[in-house]
């Protein structure tokens, strides 16, 4: 079997390659993620009650992190209609 090292380390390297495929912003959503699951799998296995904390967390970290994706988004939509509206006043 594979110590926690030896999957975080491949973890990590998978990531790296992710990010070289797609951009900085998927990769960092991916690690994030990894670092959320195996986080609480090491807290599990050290101490349970901190497990459950971190359990609870997850929602109120996902949320943040819909929020954050959500308002990326918005501000790339006005900034795409905003240099849209400055071409044809140039045009």
């Amino acid at each position: 079997g594979q110590n926690l090292y030896e999957v975080a380390t491949k973890f990590k390297r998978n990531c790296l390659i992710v990010e070289k495929a797609t951009g900085d912003k998927v990769a960092l959503f991916y690690y994030l993620i990894g670092v959320i699951i195996s986080g609480s799998v090491a807290a599990l296995s050290v101490r349970w009650t901190l497990a459950l904390f971190l359990v609870a967390l997850v929602p109120l970290g996902v949320a943040v992190l819909g929020y954050f994706i959500y308002v990326l988004i918005m501000r790339t939509i006005e900034s795409k209609a905003f240099f849209e509206k400055a071409e044809a006043h140039t045009a």
